[in-house]
């Protein structure tokens, strides 16, 4: 499994600080038309990224087929700008957790 940060970070914009969308970015990202997805591609692509926007709290939990597409999308497309570096640093360097059930006792 792989953690995923998607918590909105600050970002310049024509001088002006604004918040950088992290979830909304990363639907993009998995959605993006130089993917170039076929019909399969592109709904399976939409339940991750459905998945990413609804998760709770500061993380998502992806996992490591999940975590490839992300992955893979994000090497695929071209055009980042300096706001998207750390996006493209949190997909690049997500960290491996490893997940234990819990006890219902």
């Amino acid at each position: 499994m792989r953690k995923l940060a998607v918590t909105n970070y600050k970002v310049k914009v024509n001088g002006t600080e604004t918040d950088y969308d992290v979830r909304d970015s990363l639907a993009d990202m998995l959605l993006a038309p130089n993917l170039r997805l076929n019909g399969a591609g592109l709904l399976a692509n939409n339940a991750l990224a459905t998945k990413i926007a609804e998760a709770p709290g500061p993380d998502v939990l992806l996992e490591e087929a999940e975590y490839q597409t992300l992955r893979n999308a994000c090497n695929t497309l071209t055009g980042y700008a300096r706001q998207d570096v750390e996006l493209v640093r949190r997909v690049m360097e997500a960290p491996e957790v490893t997940v234990k059930e819990a006890s219902h006792d």
